[in-house]
Formats: structure tokens, C-alpha cells, sequence
């Protein structure tokens, strides 16, 4: 999950910078106005593309608690059931 945050990064630094480049007027705006913008568009699609990975790891973590929860349920229900054949096939 490490990859799809600093590939989510990335992309919203590269969208930011483009949509700045495209939209700003770089060589008119003094330096500290094109940094402020480029951060505050950085943060607006970061916001974007995090979110949705967020929701995603977690509902992925909830899910994959619960088959392993079912998954050991399992193992010592029949763990159970091969005790208890092989107590009544002794008797």
C-alpha cells in the first residue's frame, strides 16, 4: 500500500504543477504566490486520491480480518469434530 500512497503523491504534485503552469502566469507572480498555489493544489488532490485509498485499506483489512476469524473458527471446529470421531470409534 506504501506504492499507491507515494504514487498518489506524485501525481498530485505532477497535476498540480501542470494545472499551475497552465493556469498561473509564472513569470508575472512573485515567487511565494506560485509556492502557496502549488501547495494548496497539491493538497487539494491529495485529499482526492487518498481518501478513496484509505476507504480501500481499510474495508481490505476489515475483510481480511474476518476470513481469518471464520478461517480459525473453522480449523478448531473441526479440530473438534476429528477429536470427538475418534473418541466414539474407540468405544
Amino acid at each position: 500500500m506504501a506504492y499507491l500512497l507515494s504514487f498518489g503523491i506524485v501525481a498530485a504534485l505532477f497535476l498540480a504543477s501542470i494545472s499551475l503552469y497552465r493556469y498561473g502566469n509564472i513569470p508575472r507572480q512573485h515567487i511565494l504566490v506560485t509556492l502557496s498555489v502549488l501547495t494548496a493544489w497539491c493538497f487539494s488532490f491529495l485529499i482526492v486520491f487518498t481518501i478513496p485509498l484509505d476507504v480501500t485499506s481499510v474495508s481490505w483489512n476489515v475483510e481480511l480480518e474476518n476470513h481469518l476469524q471464520s478461517n480459525i473458527a473453522t480449523i478448531g471446529n473441526n479440530r473438534n469434530y476429528e477429536s470427538t470421531k475418534y473418541l466414539v470409534t474407540s468405544i
